[in-house]
């Protein structure tokens, strides 16, 4: 086996032990819930005219956040003890999927923390919200999928309403990412399942938990379980934006709806991960299929963070960012150890609620409309106009430096505990591929510097661009009309924008976290400890 791991041989007592059937009602109470709530939704409005017509957008928005409250809160309080099958071994719950289902229930409902009914989802918001709720329930039953059926059920019903969501902004350019958006999507589900197909034939069996599957499975000629991994793994790639399966990111970011760009941002990574940890399980004692995820590893750190230099369109940046972010997260369980996935759920806590901080800044400063803020250089002075517009910018510096992984703030501990997880790992099994995730992830860490802090930069640093430069640069169709150039300078349409900014309890909340996630490292490295020890 190419590295150690936590995890038994098919032959184990501790394995027998994991495919003993529990009740599956009591553990499924989380989807349940959602499933109630997108139905309550719809209901409403199929009933209610005025609550069709969005008349009632904030009570449904408050009845949506309740139901992804109280998913989140049986999340929490489901935890069982040891590893639990359910429907004879189609799903799986663990201390780590209940953590995973938790922070999945914890992205969406800050995403539809962002949603402003009169805003851009203020269009059919209850479609809208029943979607996100959809998503969550896929999600969700992706992240506790032990067989292959019905992680691909999960990924579909999330990938569904994704792509739906997708061209809520009723606009060429977001109905042009949606269709890209569902042709990579098609095709990856498609690869997935072919090579589920591939592998019931090596094995005959889709339960990656079924000893009888591992024993056939490490059984097989290496290069067709390699091919089969490899098209398997391609589904999970896709929800991850991961590399090759990325290329969709960059436009959805850019035309689809704030909430939703957060929405996909945190949630389907997270929840991906609980798969992912599954064909870990299965597939990576495999040593080429163990090179493979390393390689896609570290692939998308380093490319994610590259295309993510010369990004000029804000969004376009996060999409490339989050690209890179899915890196650390896939290294992180590579280690295949409890701190290794102990550090993926620490990294996905503090890396949403950093992106979720980010794009609410984003859409206090879109509110005007004759300022682009997705066009980086227009930042550029805004952040010394006023009160409104330091404070604005002293966020952004806060989560921004989550984001790298620089103290004061939980990125820092995010990054030193996966950090540490793989040079623990590679003490162990001393794997050179372990040590190179390690060594891109520290080199991707110092290059993220440079465009993360080319934001602050801008705010603090440059002077404020001359009358008129700042929208002729954002918007080039204008210099052939000199009749819509703007008559009014930069520094006005920067007061203009900060005057409509006004102090948002939330993003302060979740810049507080990430700063208290930094000064509570000990505690965190505490608990890690333990959990290594028991």
């Amino acid at each position: 086996m190419p590295f150690t791991t936590i995890m038994p041989s098919p032959t184990s007592p501790e394995l027998s032990a994991l495919i003993q059937n529990q009740d599956l009602m009591p553990w499924l109470l989380p989807e349940v819930i959602l499933l109630i709530g997108s139905l309550l939704l719809l209901l409403l409005g199929m009933i209610s005219p005025k609550v069709r017509r969005g008349e009632h957008g904030k009570l449904q928005l408050v009845i949506a956040c309740l139901f992804v409250g109280a998913s989140s809160v049986a999340s929490i309080s489901l935890v069982p003890a040891q590893t639990l099958n359910l429907a004879n071994g189609m799903l799986q719950i663990s201390p780590f999927a209940a953590g995973i289902r938790t922070l999945t229930a914890m992205a969406v409902m800050l995403s539809m923390f962002l949603v402003r009914p009169r805003e851009e989802l203020g269009r059919h918001i209850t479609e809208k919200l029943y979607l996100m709720l959809s998503m969550g329930l896929g999600l969700n039953l992706l992240c506790l999928s032990s067989h292959f059926l019905t992680a691909y059920i999960g990924l579909e019903i999330a990938s569904i309403s994704a792509w739906i969501l997708t061209g809520f902004s009723w606009t060429g350019q977001a109905k042009q990412a949606a269709l890209k958006y569902f042709v990579f999507g098609a095709v990856a589900s498609a690869c997935m399942l072919y090579g589920a197909s591939w592998i019931y034939g090596l094995t005959g069996s889709l339960q990656m938990t079924d000893p009888a599957f591992l024993q056939r499975l490490w059984s097989a000629d290496e290069v067709v379980v390699t091919m089969a991994f490899g098209l398997v793994l391609s589904g999970i790639l896709f929800k991850i934006s991961a590399i090759p399966l990325h290329f969709w990111a960059p436009d959805v970011y850019a035309a689809a709806p704030l909430p939703v760009v957060a929405l996909f941002s945190t949630a389907p990574k997270i929840a991906a991960l609980g798969f992912l940890w599954h064909l870990i399980y299965a597939f990576a004692p495999i040593s080429s299929c163990f090179g493979l995820l390393c390689l896609v590893a570290g692939t998308t750190l380093t490319v994610g963070n590259l295309a993510a230099l010369s990004q000029q369109n804000f969004r376009k940046l996060m999409a490339w960012s989050s690209i890179g972010q899915g890196g650390f997260l896939i290294s992180a369980l590579l280690c295949g150890t409890e701190i290794g996935r102990d550090a993926a759920l620490i990294y996905s806590l503090f890396y949403t609620i950093a992106n979720v901080c980010v794009f609410e800044l984003i859409r206090l400063a879109s509110k005007d409309k004759q300022h682009n803020a997705d066009y980086l250089p227009s930042l550029a002075g805004l952040g010394l106009q006023n009160k409104q517009a330091l404070y604005w910018g002293l966020l952004s510096l806060v989560a921004l430096l989550s984001l790298v992984g620089l103290p004061p703030t939980g990125g820092f501990t995010a990054k030193f505990i996966v950090f540490t997880a793989l040079l623990e790992q590679y003490d162990r099994g001393g794997n050179w591929w372990v040590m190179a995730l390690l060594i891109l992830g520290l080199l991707n860490t110092v290059l993220a510097l440079f465009y993360y802090l080319r934001i602050p930069y801008l705010l603090f640093m440059r002077p404020a661009r001359v009358s008129g430069q700042a929208s002729l640069i954002a918007n080039p169709a204008k210099i052939a009309k000199p009749e819509l150039q703007p008559s009014f300078s930069a520094n006005q349409q920067a007061i203009n924008l900060t005057i409509r900014l006004r102090t948002n309890g939330l993003v302060l909340l979740l810049c507080i976290l990430l700063v208290v996630g930094f000064l509570k490292i000990d505690w965190i490295l505490t608990l890690l400890q333990l959990r290594m020890h028991e």
